[in-house]
């Protein structure tokens, strides 16, 4: 007595499991994140014909990864200066394929905001999310979204804040010689 279940992935897949009766279960392994289908069949025996259950959807969860937002660089960037962000990621299948999303929104109230993109291949890396018009001084709310991968589920970090600088400015006074100069009136 032999009843097999097996999943039916489009293009994935997976070699399904057998229970010997009277188990009533087993674990099935999947080897991608995503929707898709199950369904049992039994192959019957010497009293009882063989038998296939409807289709019934699964959806299979990615593996948790945990995505942590690292340092600034430099900690409290000036406005005008460059700066980047780092990010860390743990857990999941370890790959990392995807990619890391920073996002940024303030000061108000124009409430100025960045995105900046980078791959997650290796768990860890940094985003330099300034480029072209410099960021107005002000605290930022930045968050960053692990974009998952084939495997690994998406994870969010954030927001921590981000504080940009006023630039410094310098006045000088240069000294001019004036010459003091006497004239005499005659009447």
């Amino acid at each position: 007595d032999v009843q097999q279940a097996h999943r039916d992935l489009e293009a994935r897949k997976t070699t399904g499991c057998t229970i010997t009766l009277p188990a009533a279960s087993c674990n099935l392994s999947f080897s991608a994140k995503g929707a898709s289908t199950l369904t049992a069949t039994y192959s019957g025996d010497g009293n009882f014909t063989g038998s296939a259950s409807a289709a019934s959807p699964v959806t299979v969860d990615g593996i948790p990864a945990t995505l942590t937002i690292g340092a600034f660089s430099p900690p409290s960037p000036f406005f005008g200066d460059a700066f980047s962000a780092s990010f860390s990621l743990s857990g999941g299948d370890g790959t990392y394929d995807g990619d890391v999303v920073f996002t940024a929104t303030g000061p108000a109230p124009a409430l100025t905001t960045f995105t900046c993109t980078a791959a997650a291949a290796g768990g860890s890396g940094t985003c330099t999310p300034f480029s072209g018009a410099p960021l107005d001084a002000g605290t930022y709310a930045v968050s960053a979204t692990y974009t998952g991968d084939s495997s690994d589920a998406t994870d969010t970090d954030g927001p921590s804040a981000l504080v940009i600088q006023q630039a410094t400015t310098a006045v000088v006074i240069t000294s001019t010689t004036v010459k003091n100069k006497t004239t005499a009136v005659a009447d």
